[in-house]
């Protein structure tokens, strides 16, 4: 990108289309001199000389990456990299996206000095910049790219060490914030691809986790990525598919999946660990990724999770979030265990989405028919009935009472009953829904005593006593 400071004269046209290796730079007069259809140039023939080309690309890539260094701000002296926060990498990585062409000339350069066959003009500009350069911050940036492509070493090892560290933690800047072309110029500059942050996490891991598509793809393209690299912080054992998933990205799941280098169904073995990349997408009801990752053909659709409140299986985590599509994605299956009970509380599919009042999702694990409706929970002896009652959800409690399966008055570990659990917590549609059905005990106690009567009136909900004053 050529800097909005210079005057109209000056400014160059730069024109990289899309896939394409060909770069067009030119002063804009010129490109207008020559593309005009009624100037002396429509109707001739132009040709320039191969060398001279070569050499007057080269001077202008060489003075573009002088004018790129020169004009960072952000370290007067080379920088300490051990003193510099995040937000100044930050900051580093968004200047280095504003330079597009910088990765052209770092990219080509060396190709078009051949080409001018130690052309004098060339040599001494080339010479002048790397003198510029060793004096300069850049040269943290540079000083790999000029060893490779100039043949020139002008750092230690010792600096060398701390140069290449410092291109590694901008990498992750920029991969961190989706930034492409900085990412591209430092992969150019010999940054590496693999280099794993403070938190043992990769730039693809990063950029995977942010759905940063075109990151994502570049890094991918440089062949030298371990796609399927694992976290190595305390939650580890996470991989760029699992980050992704979670997300819901689906433009990076897909890319992803089509380098065929990737464990689908890879458990991680963060503190909650034991998930899979569909357990990730079923919990946040990322209906599209879920769908591509069960057209693999390569995952368990019932995996149940490892962590301490283990057992959750995908349907488990979609049905608590209520994601009906998800749901219904994975009953489609026919491989999933529409009853099976968690290590968490001996919680099913149907309880989850009962206490979440996720109307959607109860209905459709009911019509499966294989859902036992009055099952008890090893976390209170709570039932379905009872979770949807203590929450309000007058909805899900209807349909649980129209099955006829339901104990209407199955009294819990504390021996409270749905009836009491729903006027404790004032839900007068519920309550009244409940002594329609006659088979609700408006009068029975829990074990401290408390009947729903006393729990409403207790909390001070009227027209729940109301009710039930009228029931008894």
């Amino acid at each position: 990108m050529v800097p909005h400071n210079l005057p109209p004269l000056f400014k160059l046209r730069i024109n990289k289309p899309t896939g394409s290796e060909i770069i067009q730079v030119m002063h804009q007069t010129v490109r207008e001199f020559f593309l005009d259809p009624y100037g002396d140039v429509a109707n001739s023939k132009f040709r320039m000389c191969k060398k001279d080309a070569h050499i007057c690309i080269s001077i202008i890539c060489i003075r573009y990456l002088i004018l790129c260094a020169a004009n960072t701000t952000l370290a007067g002296t080379l920088p300490h990299v051990e003193f510099w926060t995040s937000e100044r990498f930050e900051h580093y990585a968004q200047y280095l996206d504003k330079w597009p062409l910088a990765n052209y000339a770092l990219c080509y350069l060396t190709h078009h000095i051949d080409g001018c066959h130690r052309d004098a003009n060339v040599l001494r500009i080339t010479s002048r910049f790397v003198d510029e350069v060793t004096h300069n911050p850049a040269v943290y940036l540079l000083e790999n790219w000029i060893s490779s492509c100039l043949d020139q070493i002008i750092l230690g090892k010792e600096q060398g060490a701390a140069a290449g560290e410092f291109r590694n933690k901008v990498l992750h800047a920029a991969v961190r914030n989706g930034l492409s072309t900085s990412a591209e110029v430092l992969l150019t500059v010999g940054a590496n691809v693999n280099a794993r942050d403070q938190f043992g996490r990769t730039p693809l891991s990063r950029a995977a986790e942010g759905g940063h598509e075109a990151v994502v793809k570049l890094l991918l393209e440089t062949g030298k990525v371990d796609v399927d690299s694992k976290d190595k912080d305390r939650y580890g054992g996470r991989t760029p598919l699992s980050r992704a998933a979670e997300g819901g990205h689906e433009a990076v799941v897909k890319l992803l999946l089509e380098t065929g280098k990737v464990d689908v169904d890879s458990e991680d073995k963060d503190r909650y660990g034991g998930r899979t990349p569909l357990s990730r997408a079923a919990e946040g009801g990322h209906e599209a990724v879920v769908k591509l990752l069960l057209e693999t053909g390569k995952v368990d659709v019932d995996s149940k999770d490892k962590d301490r409140y283990g057992g959750r299986t995908p349907l488990s985590r979609a049905a608590e979030g209520g994601h009906e599509a998800v749901v219904k994605l994975l009953l489609e299956t026919g491989k999933v265990d529409v009853d099976s009970k968690d290590n968490d509380g001996g919680r099913t599919p149907l309880s989850r989405a009962a206490e979440g009042g996720h109307e959607a999702a109860v209905k459709l694990l009911l019509e499966t028919g294989k859902v036992d409706v009055g099952s008890k929970d090893n976390d209170g002896g709570r039932t379905p009935l009872s979770r949807a009652a203590e929450g309000g959800h007058e909805a899900v409690v209807k349909l649980l009472l129209e099955t006829g399966k339901v104990d209407v008055d199955s009294k819990d570990w504390c021996g409270g009953t749905p009836l009491l659990r729903a006027a404790e917590g004032g839900h007068e549609a519920v309550v009244k829904l409940l002594l329609e059905t006659g088979k609700a005990d408006a009068d029975s106690e829990d074990w401290c005593g408390g009947t729903p009567l006393s729990r409403a009136a207790e909390g001070g909900h009227q027209a729940v006593v109301k009710l039930l004053r009228r029931s008894i």
